[in-house]
């Protein structure tokens, strides 16, 4: 299953929706199609995180990492903005992993945001989430790495 969902991010190619754009473009458009509900269904967004989360026992034995060369190649993106050149690679794998975890939470959040706010309030929320996650990535971006 790991590696299925690490082929789908790796099938998703940045110069699609902005070709000829920044590589800060280039980065946020790849997030917001990794956050597209349609094409990465909550199910296996649960078991991404419940393998990120609560592995302790098959990280000890892993023989291989399947989301390497997907978490790789985002930190290179992130390393290619211009704020961002000369972060480490350390820096740059802790933005991105904010980033996908709103990513993911959001994605897997429906059944209890609807119970709490109602459904109505979820489909407003459900709209307005990626407009506030670009600026969030974008926000991130604009400013330079942690020291």
């Amino acid at each position: 299953m790991l590696k299925q969902i690490s082929d789908r991010f790796a099938d998703i190619d940045p110069h699609t929706h902005a070709p000829d754009a920044s590589a800060t473009d280039q980065l946020v458009a790849y997030l917001l199609e990794l956050s597209d509900p349609i094409k990465f269904n909550p199910n296996a967004t649960r078991v991404l995180m419940r393998e990120l989360l609560d592995n302790r026992g098959r990280a000890d034995t892993a023989g291989t990492w399947y989301l390497k060369s997907f978490l790789e190649r985002l930190i290179g993106m992130v390393r290619a903005v211009p704020n961002w050149t000369n972060a480490t690679e350390t820096q740059a794998l802790a933005f991105i992993y904010q980033i996908l975890g709103a990513i993911n939470y959001f994605s897997i959040s429906e059944p209890t945001l609807t119970g709490i706010f109602g459904e109505n309030a979820y489909k407003a929320h459900e709209t307005a989430h990626p407009e506030q996650l670009e600026q969030l990535i974008r926000a991130g971006l604009a400013a330079r790495p942690a020291a």
